[in-house]
């Protein structure tokens, strides 16, 4: 009994500091505010746009702070931590730091300085916001290490337990148990009968007005939709206008001031479907050229239009 008692005591303990330790990837989405204390407009030197873009490369869900938000997040601002980017650049580099914070303003984690050279406003935060971020991408790592050798040893508590505390089943209990599965079975395969039997549906007319069948009629039929193909111009969030163009069989997204190759899209058996994937990420997304031309990507947050330019 003693030994139960402490075995039960070991496992809550180890539950408890497993749970206590929250890796960022507890959280699901991060918010991204569209300006800094330190920029005189938004997204100055496309910072907020980039820190966006490195923490959709981790599989987060992200969002500008003026965005609207899905009803999970809007009815629980704690599903978010808040990425905030801190300058604290000198005469000769540029420096930055990453806070993420959560839903009650209280730091959760904030990187190592990030540093930079480069005189190039623009490209000196660009990469010293990304040496910064190596840290974040690095912190998870060890703590999803961490967290799958403690799971480890929680699980061997729980079967070294099970192995000193296994009691003889009675025949009563078993009698009792085979029964419950017996009338499961019947009742499930009654259900089963039940919903593949034939069901009538009455034939319902539809009645067209003479005038309107009349009009139907003599209606000439409209000219053929213009046939658009993927390459073109398009408006796509951060990047502003950006260029598709082909590259061997497939297509390149270029866009930025730096012209910068983001995505690469590949065609399918269908003229407009394609899959696009983005520089960095594993995962493709679905991607259709409607009848205007412009772009609809599948993602995460719901489906995403970008406008054809030319």
């Amino acid at each position: 009994m003693l030994r139960t008692f402490s075995t039960f005591c070991l496992i809550i303990l180890a539950s408890s500091t497993l749970f206590a330790q929250k890796s960022i990837k507890d959280y699901k989405y991060i918010i991204v505010p569209k300006q800094y204390e330190f920029q005189k407009r938004e997204d100055q030197h496309q910072i907020n746009s980039l820190t966006k873009f490195l923490f959709e490369k981790e599989e987060f869900i992200v969002f500008f702070s003026d965005e609207s938000f899905p009803e999970e997040l809007a009815l629980n601002a704690c599903a978010a931590l808040k990425a905030i980017v801190n300058d604290e650049s000198g005469m000769l580099s540029t420096k930055v730091t990453i806070s993420l914070v959560d839903c009650y303003n209280k730091v959760i984690y904030t990187t190592p300085e990030g540093r930079s050279k480069i005189k190039d406003y623009k490209k000196g935060y660009h990469q010293a916001i990304r040496n910064a971020f190596v840290n974040i991408q690095e912190l998870d790592e060890e703590v999803e290490g961490e967290t799958t050798e403690e799971i480890t040893a929680i699980e061997a508590v729980v079967a070294e337990s099970a192995e000193e505390q296994v009691v003889a089943v009675s025949p009563v209990e078993t009698a009792v148990k085979e029964e419950i599965a017996e009338t499961k079975s019947e009742v499930e395969v009654k259900a089963v009968k039940e919903a593949s039997a034939p069901v009538a549906v009455a034939a319902i007319p539809v009645v067209v007005p003479k005038k309107e069948a009349k009009e139907i009629k003599e209606s000439k039929p409209d000219k053929a939709a213009k046939a658009y193909t993927i390459e073109g111009t398009y408006f796509i969030d951060m990047w502003g206008e950006c260029v598709i163009s082909k590259k061997g069989n497939d297509y390149k997204v270029v866009g930025g001031d730096e012209d910068f190759e983001f995505a690469e899209i590949y065609t399918t058996s269908k003229p407009t479907i394609f899959m696009v994937k983005k520089t960095g990420f594993k995962q493709t997304q679905l991607l259709e050229i409607d009848e205007s031309g412009n772009l609809k990507i599948d993602s995460k947050s719901g489906i995403k239009i970008y406008k054809r330019i030319n």
